[in-house]
């Protein structure tokens, strides 16, 4: 044998026992995600490939890891967790990016946490051509101003499919409004119409209609609108009682206010510097005394100046006696005598009130 076919030959067996290494890929079961679903993914690896996952919230945090081993001819699918039923801050709505590991490399998924779309619980009526259906729901009162949400569900066998709502009419107390360009698809299956309540009180009604590739049907509901709850307070005949009472009020808190600045004001203008240790009891026991020692220090000085002045108005009598005495030996003797002793007389008289105005002011003066 040919020595170079016998290479070619065992290299290409060689390929051939050597099996063939599959690309990493990665997909989700769908692309959203309501709360308390479960995010289950799939893809190929190598046969027997171990690989790695990790996921990651819409604000970049992990959130779960996850392991698993493909199998001979390289897929494998796994579970890596349940969305809480309710959003978190840690499972928040938005978009999650599951990252895959192996030899072969690394694969991206990004998929959508969502919330959960209205239903109607209990369609208020529904009618069928074939397979195809219509409910309308829009149970519930409302007031005047409110906005009603009116949901059209349309299926086809009880599955859920898209239709086009053809008709879409509010019955109101006093005539049809059309609401039809309110409407808006919420998913598959589900639009919502709007409705902002302006008429009276009343039963209104809603008419829809749906067509699809499956047919054609329309349904029906109602909805309350009340008269809502309206107080009426009665205005005063007049306020003049009640504004005098608060005129009066005020002048009395302003004449109280004078009052009080008065107080504080006297309050503040005294100025008693009061020895430390010293209590108010025994200041106002000083006081008490010096008071007493005022009243009977005058008391006093009047007493004497009474005496003193007795006593001068008796030597002031027995000066003028003199005078009288002097003046009539005077006139029984010479000429010369008497002059003498009328100047004697004169200047001893001077000499009395002299001592009377000296005792006088010298007590005027002690007190």
């Amino acid at each position: 044998m040919n020595v170079g076919l016998a290479v070619v030959l065992s290299a290409l067996l060689l390929v051939a026992a050597t099996p063939f290494a599959l690309a990493l890929t990665i997909a989700g079961d769908k692309d959203e995600y309501n709360p308390s679903d479960q995010l289950t993914v799939s893809g190929t690896a190598g046969p027997n490939a171990d690989i790695t996952f990790k996921v990651s919230n819409p604000n970049g945090a992990q959130v779960a890891v996850g392991q698993t081993t493909a199998d001979s001819n390289g897929d494998y699918s796994v579970t890596l967790l349940r969305f809480p039923s309710a959003a978190t801050t840690t499972f928040s709505f938005g978009s999650y990016t599951v990252t895959a590991t192996a030899d072969e490399g690394t694969a991206e998924l990004t998929v959508t946490l969502t919330e959960a779309s209205a239903t109607p619980s209990q369609p208020a009526a529904s009618s069928e051509s074939g397979g195809f259906a219509v409910a309308v729901t829009s149970d519930g009162t409302y007031n005047s101003g409110d906005t009603v949400s009116i949901f059209v569900l349309t299926t086809d066998n009880g599955v859920l499919v898209d239709a086009t709502v053809s008709v879409a009419r509010v019955q109101t107390p006093s005539g049809s409004e059309n609401v039809l360009s309110t409407c808006s698809k919420v998913s598959t299956g589900l639009q919502k119409c709007s409705y902002n309540v302006a008429g009276g009180v009343g039963t209104y009604g809603v008419l829809v209609q749906a067509n699809s590739d499956l047919g054609s049907a329309a349904a029906v509901g109602t909805f309350q609108v009340s008269a809502g709850v309206q107080i009426d307070i009665p205005e005063a005949e007049s306020n003049a009682p009640i504004l005098n009472a608060i005129a009066s009020v005020a002048r009395d808190v302003d004449g109280l206010s004078d009052d009080i600045d008065g107080v504080n004001d006297n309050v503040g203008a005294i100025d008693v510097d009061v020895p430390q240790g010293v209590s108010l009891a025994q200041i106002s026991s000083a006081l008490d005394a010096a008071v007493a020692d005022v009243k009977s220090a005058v008391s006093g000085s009047q007493s004497a100046i009474e005496e003193e002045v007795e006593e001068t108005e008796d030597d002031l009598e027995n000066a003028i006696g003199s005078i009288v005495e002097n003046a009539d030996a005077a006139a029984a003797g010479s000429a010369q005598a008497a002059s003498t002793a009328l100047i004697a007389a004169v200047l001893a008289a001077i000499a009395v009130i002299l001592q009377v105005v000296v005792i006088v002011r010298g007590n005027v003066l002690k007190n």
